[in-house]
């Protein structure tokens, strides 16, 4: 039953990889995700809330640099095995990272606020 379920997402926020390093190190610094400090980012569920055979929305609280703010992430159940208990469903949202402390801006270049979260997790129920 996916409206008793639930999803934990832990993030290690040093594993920022865009395969640049000197950006991948600025975004680890305390003007980003300050990851000495705040070393893992994390989504906790609140609610499953079935909208139709393959839509979902998941409800929980997202924590970034330790504030943490509840969202909803509307999702799509890409299948779903009832004899296993088993499937795999994917989401997306966009958040403003400055809600969540994240609002460095550079002189020039500005940086979007808006950031798009996205999630493709595989499932099995627990026996």
């Amino acid at each position: 039953k996916l409206e008793t379920s639930s999803v934990l997402i832990t993030i290690d926020a040093k594993s920022i990889n865009t395969r640049i390093e000197r950006r991948d190190t600025h975004l680890k610094s305390n003007d980003f995700f300050a990851t000495d400090s705040f070393p893992t980012i994390t989504f906790k569920s609140t609610i499953v809330n079935r909208l139709g055979d393959d839509r979902v929305n998941i409800t929980g609280e997202l924590t970034i640099r330790g504030k943490t703010k509840l969202i909803t992430i509307p999702s799509r159940l890409v299948f779903f095995d009832a004899e296993r208990d088993a499937g795999r469903v994917k989401g997306e949202t966009t958040i403003l990272r400055t809600d969540f402390g994240v609002d460095y801006q550079p002189p020039v270049n500005k940086i979007n606020p808006e950031i798009r979260l996205q999630f493709d997790i595989a499932f099995v129920a627990k026996k």
